[in-house]
C-alpha cells in the first residue's frame, strides 16, 4: 500500500465576514472623521456601545465613561476590571469638565496637549464623581489630549471625555490594522455578542508616538511622576516648577 504524504498542517482561516453588530468605518479623510461619521460613533457610545480607533500609540477602546454597560464592556474585551481606566479628551474645556484646572494644570496642558502627558487630578464635581465611581480612578481621573485627530473628534462630538484603553497582545501595544482589526473580532465574538461596535480603521499605518505616554500626579500643588514614557519627566518638572508654589514628588 502506497502511503500517503503527510500534508501541512493548515493555516487557521480569517473571519471574512463581519459579525452584524460590529461595524468597520473607514474616514473620510485619511486621519479624521466627517461630521455625520462623529455623529454616529457618539451615539453608538452614549447608547452603551464601544468603539476601536488608532489613537496616537496604538489602538485602543472608546467608551462613555458615564455608562456602566460600555464600561462593563470595555472590562470584558481588555481584561482590564480592577484597574483604573484612563480617559481622553478633544479640548482643555471638556478636561475642566472633570479635572480641577488650576494653574499648574494649565501650564502643563499648555505646554505638552495634544501629546503624551497624562495628568490626574481630583475631581471636584459631580460628573467627576461618576467617573472615578465608574473607572476606579481612586478619587481621581488620569487624562490627556491625543494626538490623534479621531480620538478628539470622539470626546468632542459626545461632549465628554471618552475611555483610551490600548490594546495588547501577549502585553505589547497592537497598532498594526490588520492584526487590530482580527483581535477585535475574535475578542467581539467570544465576549460582547450583540453590543453595537465600530472599528474606525487607521489608514497612517503608524503611530505618531513610539512609547506610553508620561503620567504625572497633580494634587494640593504638589506634582509627582507616576509613569515615565515619550515625555521627558526632566520637561514636565522645569514646567511645574516655573509655577509658584509648586512642590516636586519623588517618583513612585
Amino acid at each position: 500500500m502506497t502511503a500517503q504524504p503527510v500534508q501541512p498542517p493548515r493555516k487557521p482561516r480569517r473571519r471574512q465576514a463581519y459579525l452584524p453588530d460590529f461595524q468597520v468605518m473607514n474616514p473620510a479623510d485619511i486621519d479624521q472623521l466627517n461630521m455625520t461619521q462623529a455623529r454616529r460613533l457618539a451615539q453608538c457610545l452614549a447608547d452603551g456601545g464601544v468603539v476601536w480607533f488608532m489613537s496616537d500609540c496604538a489602538y485602543a477602546l472608546a467608551a462613555d465613561p458615564r455608562n456602566a454597560r460600555g464600561v462593563a464592556a470595555l472590562d470584558r474585551l481588555l481584561d482590564h476590571s480592577g484597574s483604573p481606566i484612563p480617559v481622553t479628551v478633544g479640548n482643555e474645556a471638556t478636561a475642566a469638565k472633570v479635572m480641577k484646572y488650576d494653574s499648574l494644570v494649565r501650564a502643563l496642558a499648555g505646554r505638552f496637549w495634544p501629546g503624551g502627558l497624562g495628568i490626574w487630578t481630583p475631581v471636584h464635581n459631580r460628573l467627576g464623581k461618576i467617573l472615578v465611581k465608574r473607572l476606579r480612578g481612586e478619587g481621581g481621573v488620569m487624562t490627556r489630549m491625543s494626538r490623534s485627530v479621531i480620538e478628539r473628534q470622539l470626546s468632542d462630538a459626545l461632549g465628554l471625555p471618552i475611555t483610551s484603553a490600548a490594546l495588547r497582545q501577549n502585553g505589547v501595544l497592537v497598532f498594526d490594522t490588520d492584526l487590530a482589526l482580527e483581535l477585535a473580532l475574535v475578542l467581539h465574538d467570544e465576549r460582547t455578542q450583540g453590543l453595537e461596535t465600530f472599528f474606525i480603521r487607521d489608514l497612517r499605518r503608524r503611530p505618531d508616538l513610539a512609547n506610553h505616554s508620561t503620567m504625572v500626579k497633580v494634587e494640593k500643588s504638589k506634582l509627582v511622576v507616576v509613569r515615565t514614557g515619550w515625555i521627558d519627566p526632566d520637561d514636565v518638572k522645569k514646567v511645574a516648577l516655573s509655577n509658584d508654589g509648586v512642590n516636586w514628588g519623588d517618583a513612585t
